[in-house]
């Protein structure tokens, strides 16, 4: 195998305004080469020859970290949330939606035997903000929930932290 030749295939060129070559290899193994916009191909050429080594060993170290098993979205099976792994239960319903409780996931579906279906759902509600799991409207609803109680609030939210993907804690 051609070394040189197989990271020279793996290298996306980005030609922006700076002085340096600089050759990043990503976690996800894409590599990148930043150049200068007057940067000339055979220049470009030398650097990444000269890098080609560096090159290898950096994908090679960020293949050991690669997600050999594929997720497979029913029940029992373990589900990656916030860096940890929590079990899976995917239950028959009449709407989709999902539920957090006791350090498990139970995702309600319509379609209980679709894994591409149930993969959209937990992806969806594992967005930020989503239309189908709506939290940039979760304020508004305490807010008027709060109004319409005759009762003295005991607990009042003030922030959600964005740092944990707009978790309430």
């Amino acid at each position: 195998m051609d070394i040189y030749k197989y990271i020279k295939e793996k290298i996306l060129i980005e030609k922006e305004n700076r002085k340096t070559l600089a050759l990043i290899v990503h976690p996800d193994l894409n590599i990148t080469l930043k150049a200068p916009l007057e940067a000339e191909e055979c220049i470009i050429n030398k650097f990444i020859e000269k890098r080609t080594v560096w090159a290898f060993k950096q994908l090679e170290y960020f293949k050991q970290f690669q997600n050999k098993q594929v997720q497979s979205y029913v029940s029992g099976s373990n589900v990656k949330y916030l860096g940890r792994q929590y079990m899976l239960k995917v239950e028959k319903s009449e709407s989709d939606y999902v539920t957090f409780n006791k350090n498990r996931f139970f995702l309600y579906t319509k379609q209980h035997d679709n894994i591409e279906y149930n993969k959209n759902i937990l992806d969806k509600w594992n967005q930020p903000v989503s239309h189908e799991f709506p939290f940039n409207s979760l304020s508004r609803h305490i807010t008027e929930l709060c109004k319409e109680s005759n009762k003295k609030i005991i607990l009042m939210i003030d922030e959600i932290d964005k740092s944990s993907d707009n978790q309430i804690f």
